[in-house]
């Protein structure tokens, strides 16, 4: 496991540990850009997203986050938002609920270096 030092840790200046560091996983066709990465947030491994809008405008974005175990095992979630032009929207440990939906808790059964993650844009 990494530990790592940053903005997202659970309380000031403790580091939080991340199973896996921000990963880019697609670009959709208006340049909305998603990418994850694997945390340990109050003791609970988290998927936490980063959508960045490169488009010239503002724009409506909706995909649907796909999470697989080893046995098979899936989540989907499907993630609907309003994306300013030239803002990056980030999921962290400890911020208000207004990203919360950029948030994913692993079950026990999904091990953090064992999972999958693909997005499809809707």
């Amino acid at each position: 496991m990494l530990v790592g030092k940053n903005s997202s840790s659970q309380t000031p200046n403790v580091p939080v540990p991340i199973f896996k560091d921000w990963t880019f996983l697609a670009e959709g066709q208006k340049m909305i850009d998603i990418s994850y990465r694997i945390v340990q947030c109050d003791n609970k491994a988290q998927i936490h997203l980063k959508v960045f809008n490169e488009w010239v405008t503002d724009q409506k974005v909706s995909f649907q986050i796909e999470i697989q175990n080893p046995q098979g095992e899936k989540i989907a979630r499907e993630i609907a938002m309003d994306v300013s032009h030239g803002k990056a929207y980030t999921a962290e440990c400890l911020q208000d609920d207004n990203l919360s939906n950029l948030k994913i808790d692993l079950p026990p059964t999904f091990y953090p270096h064992l999972i999958k993650v693909a997005v499809v844009f809707k």
